[in-house]
């Protein structure tokens, strides 16, 4: 994550890993995902977390979010 947001928009473009849509927004996104990784393993959660290019970007976050430890709205 530190490498990730220490970076600038060159470095991130040249890596070829890092598609070029996607140079504006991996840092935010590498930040989610630490923060999601760090709820789960601090709730029980299930122990793995996966990312995907084809995604529903809303209706999925929120109510996740907003859930007890056991899936039930608060």
């Amino acid at each position: 994550m530190a490498s990730l947001s220490a970076a600038d928009r060159a470095t991130l473009a040249a890596n070829p890993v890092i598609h070029s849509r996607r140079v504006n927004v991996i840092g935010g996104g590498a930040l989610i995902i630490q923060v999601l990784a760090e709820q789960l393993a601090v709730g029980g959660g299930p122990g793995q977390i996966a990312a995907s290019e084809h995604d529903i970007l809303d209706g999925i976050a929120l109510p996740l979010a907003q859930a007890d430890q056991h899936g039930h709205p608060r």
